[in-house]
């Protein structure tokens, strides 16, 4: 996913459901998932700009999900509480090479 300015999934209980797939974001833009709720296996991979997890956002799945942030990308974390997630992540931040 990419956009040109910021790009959120929010209200009306908004979901994403990975099934086994990688949701990649790309681009300088902002993508937020703000209350949003992450379901099934798969990962999350951010390439470039800012990929935000935002309020009462929540990461299910399982201990194989991974959420990665490649160099030059960034993750912001606001409002965010780890204590509503429902299963474990792996982060990923892969170093310049």
């Amino acid at each position: 996913v990419g956009a040109v300015g910021r790009w959120d999934i929010r209200q009306n209980t908004p979901s994403v459901t990975l099934n086994g797939h990688t949701l990649t974001k790309i681009g300088s833009s902002e993508f937020c998932l703000v209350a949003a709720q992450v379901y099934g296996s798969g990962h999350m991979v951010t390439t470039q700009g800012i990929f935000r997890l935002e309020g009462a956002t929540r990461l299910n799945g399982d201990a194989a999900n991974t959420l990665t942030v490649k160099p030059g990308a960034r993750l912001d974390l606001y409002s965010f509480s780890s204590a509503t997630n429902a299963s474990p992540w792996t982060l990923i931040f892969e170093p310049l090479s």
